[in-house]
């Protein structure tokens, strides 16, 4: 959310400081954990092809997983 700002309409640096960290801070996108990869199944019907892309590009955004974690969630869910 864009939010216009008018001439004078801060009064201080501290209230500048909230304006910011709420208009930057909240728009940032978080990494997530390796459990999240957990809910990640493939779909009824979905091909392994598909699958795998949806699961490599969640895998992307998992903070502090290795390779082999990250396989070995992979394999989990398509035992299922």
């Amino acid at each position: 959310m864009v939010q216009s700002i008018t001439n004078g309409e801060i009064g201080s640096f501290q209230e500048f400081r909230s304006l910011f960290f709420y208009q930057f801070v909240s728009n940032r996108k978080y990494r997530t954990t390796k459990l999240s990869l957990f809910v990640v199944p493939q779909k009824e019907g979905e091909s392994l092809k598909d699958y795998l892309y949806r699961f490599n590009t969640a895998a992307l955004e998992v903070l502090l997983a290795t390779q082999e974690v990250k396989t070995s969630i992979l394999f989990k869910s398509l035992s299922k």
